[in-house]
């Protein structure tokens, strides 16, 4: 199971079912495009109202790295997003096209 789309049935909590404690506990509002097997997370979907559409992130668009630390596939930038809280201002490199840009985004909570 992916930790990006993993569920718990029954709205059970993490702590009860054993699951790991060090569990996402933030969200960007993106959906991963899982068909994309190049460098980096790209974005296939943008949640409205979430702090990726806050911050203009679009569907295609490529993470490369958070506060500098490269990321290189959908699973480092979920253990990335692991290490924060929601609140925590990250910035974001992204590819568009063939630009780079930095993002600022605030992360909610999941």
């Amino acid at each position: 199971e992916d930790p990006l789309t993993s569920r718990l049935a029954g709205g059970a909590s993490a702590e009860a079912t054993g699951a790991d404690p060090r569990a996402r506990r933030v969200s960007l509002g993106t959906v991963p495009d899982f068909a994309y097997d190049g460098t980096g997370y790209r974005i296939a979907e943008v949640s409205a109202g979430s702090p990726a559409d806050a911050a203009g992130l679009l569907s295609g668009d490529v993470v490369v790295a958070i506060d500098g630390a490269a990321i290189g596939s959908l699973r480092e930038f979920a253990e990335a997003l692991r290490a924060h809280a929601p609140g925590d201002h990250v910035t974001l490199t992204v590819r568009r096209g063939d630009d780079l840009r930095e993002v600022a985004v605030t992360l909610s909570e999941r």
